[in-house]
């Protein structure tokens, strides 16, 4: 799925794929705990960065297509289902709500308990609508030659850097950006990173945004 050459369908693919793996490795986290509790308190306040970058990805993806992208793709593919698609962004906006306020809870409340039941309950209901969305959003709107079809490069590149402006906007780059790049694959992974200023890579993340989101790595992929 990697190239060089701009694609927002390929980059959209990239933070489904990233935003994928977050929900998994949060169902999958989620049910190990409620069964056998955090290892310790590292574990747990790791498990709690990750989760709520979790929440702060998928809304800031949500609201950068509903904002940017869907608008701009309007004009170019009219038939398809933009209104059905941002429908089911609110539907998980309610799911997103119970993460948050689960996750304000587990922070203050030792082993997580009830809250911990109720994020995995979000998760696996946020899950539920996720994985048909994104089969619309790819089959109508992302696959690559789409968005070839209807875009030269620079309209498209030009729309990749306003989305992404966009989410930055909405939330914490220092924890977006993290997060989407390490719950990727080496090439997945590099393909995102060919779209980011170099000062990105080599001062920001490793070193002004890394207390922000070094916590997390044990749920990353290295």
């Amino acid at each position: 799925m990697s190239s060089n050459k701009p694609n927002i369908g390929v980059l959209m693919m990239h933070i489904h794929s990233a935003i994928t793996r977050g929900l998994e490795v949060a169902g999958e986290k989620c049910e190990s705990y409620i069964k056998d509790g955090y290892p310790d308190a590292e574990t747990q306040d790791g498990f709690i960065t990750y989760a709520r970058a979790l929440v702060w990805v998928i809304n800031a993806h949500h609201q950068s297509e509903d904002n940017v992208v869907f608008p701009y793709l309007r004009a170019k593919l009219p038939t398809a289902p933009f209104d059905k698609l941002s429908a089911d962004h609110k539907k998980m906006d309610v799911f997103l709500d119970a993460m948050q306020e689960a996750l304000n809870m587990m922070a203050v409340q030792p082993q997580g308990g009830e809250p911990l039941k109720n994020l995995n309950d979000a998760v696996k209901s946020i899950a539920g609508i996720w994985t048909p969305h994104i089969g619309i959003e790819v089959k109508n709107l992302y696959e690559p030659s789409i968005t070839d079809a209807v875009m030269n490069a620079d309209e498209q590149l030009n729309l990749m850097k306003d989305a992404a402006s966009f989410s930055m906007k909405v939330e914490d780059p220092g924890m977006l950006l993290p997060f989407i790049l390490y719950n990727l694959k080496t090439d997945d992974r590099a393909y995102m990173e060919n779209t980011m200023p170099p000062f990105f890579l080599q001062e920001l993340l490793p070193v002004v945004w890394k207390s922000k989101w070094e916590h997390m790595k044990p749920f990353l992929l290295g």
